[in-house]
């Protein structure tokens, strides 16, 4: 009823939470990656390139200069 397997869910949760995490600025990659579960930052950071179309650290220093 969703439109997504109970997979894809959990997955769009995990990074939407990492993706919080590191605009906030409160978490590195590696601190984001284990928050949401993922022991193996590299394999995050490929999750989330893959989800996003920007690889996490890309995110936060696009993020910065805007605040900045």
């Amino acid at each position: 009823s969703l439109g997504c397997t109970p997979r894809e869910l959990i997955l769009a949760i995990k990074m939407r939470e990492a993706k919080r995490h590191l605009l906030e600025g409160d978490a590195r990659v590696q601190e984001a990656a284990r928050a949401v579960g993922f022991d193996d930052p590299f394999h995050f950071s490929r999750r989330f390139k893959a989800y996003y179309r920007v690889s996490p650290t890309e995110m936060q220093e696009r993020i910065s200069q805007i605040v900045a």
